[in-house]
């Protein structure tokens, strides 16, 4: 009775310590690359100026944000986010909205896409006459941080 059970259990091991270092190996190859300490470098067209740049801007993180106008048409803003470190929320999502005084839920608000570090976002028209960024964590359901955007010159 005993020896039909330990043949099993040594089969068993043996294909476990192949498929188990095998997957170990899988998942490590598939997840994403760790950011490193240092900014990336974004070149912007050279078309694009620098409106305003602030570092004070948002209201519980240190982000340095940078403000690019377009000189061809006058009327397009980009910003670039460079946090100094990556931030520990999970599933990180940019709103806008045009209001000074907004409503706390971001239904209404303008989704701008997922926050990334170093990754460059296209403003609403509307938005050199000022609003509010917010961020917004979608695992959690709560929004994270929000920064008033006064009117850009």
């Amino acid at each position: 009775m005993i020896q039909p059970l330990r043949a099993a259990h040594r089969k068993a091991f043996a294909v476990l310590a192949i498929a188990l270092p095998a997957v170990l190996w899988g998942g490590l190859r598939a997840r994403e690359v760790p950011l490193g300490q240092s900014s990336p470098i974004v070149e912007m067209p050279s078309s694009m100026y620098l409106l305003r740049q602030s570092d004070r801007l948002w209201g519980k993180h240190i982000i340095q944000s940078k403000f690019y106008g377009d000189s061809t048409t006058g009327e397009g803003v980009e910003v670039l986010f460079l946090p100094p470190q990556e931030m520990n929320d999970p599933d990180l999502l940019l709103y806008w909205t045009g209001d000074l005084r907004p409503a706390a839920d971001v239904s209404g608000w303008k989704l701008l896409g997922t926050f990334a570090a170093g990754r460059v976002f296209s403003l609403p028209l509307d938005a050199k006459h000022g609003g509010h960024l917010a961020l917004y964590s979608l695992a959690h359901r709560e929004l994270v941080d929000s920064a008033l955007v006064e009117k850009l010159p």
